[in-house]
């Protein structure tokens, strides 16, 4: 399993750019031959071996995001276009790789929406998949969720569950209040019983 934990504890005792930097290209290497398990790893080493700051640690999330893609592993790709975005918010071609991420794992489609849109898409693909997404946004039930937070389905199901019968020998009684008018056009009032 891909993780992201880059934590200083976990780093080598000193940083190394220029083996960081040969470990993300061999990392590309890999990934031109389609072994993206392998390209994963040197990716996740370059980024231990680079400093925090450094500006290609961005671009060893987003590849990693780019192989856990071709894996299908989407949540974990989603993760590590977050952490990219962490390290550079303004990093445009990843909320693309995010918003694909989001489309496949089919539960967050307003993100994805947000961040295709963010990414500018213009190819066909892409564009589709934007126009797909926002159909399903549009196709949500109106009334999804209630004020407790239950979608519609579920509400009925909850009412349908309740028991509405009362208990026995309890009666419901309501006093009412009736005008009538006189024949001076006077009202007058009478109460029901409240027995």
């Amino acid at each position: 399993m891909f993780s992201l934990n880059t934590t200083m504890s976990e780093k080598k005792p000193g940083f190394d750019s220029t083996r960081a930097n040969d470990c993300r290209l061999r990392g590309n290497d890999m990934y031109s031959k389609k072994e993206y398990e392998k390209a994963i790893k040197f990716y996740v080493i370059a980024t231990n071996l680079y400093e925090p700051t450094h500006d290609d640690v961005k671009k060893c999330h987003s590849n990693t995001s780019l192989c856990l893609l071709k894996l299908k592993r989407y949540a974990e790709a989603e993760s590590a276009c977050t952490a990219a975005l962490a390290c550079d918010p303004s990093y445009l071609k990843v909320y693309r790789s995010r918003g694909i991420t989001r489309f496949h794992q089919g539960t967050n489609f307003h993100g994805c929406v947000a961040d295709l849109k963010k990414a500018n898409v213009t190819n066909k693909k892409d564009v589709e998949m934007l126009r797909i997404a926002e159909e399903k946004i549009e196709n949500e039930p109106a009334a999804s969720t209630s004020s407790s937070g239950r979608n519609e389905e579920s509400n009925q199901q909850a009412a349908a569950e309740l028991d509405t019968k009362q208990p026995e020998g309890k009666t419901n009684v309501v006093p009412l209040t009736f005008s009538k008018l006189s024949s001076e056009g006077e009202k007058t009032s009478s109460s029901s019983p409240t027995t």
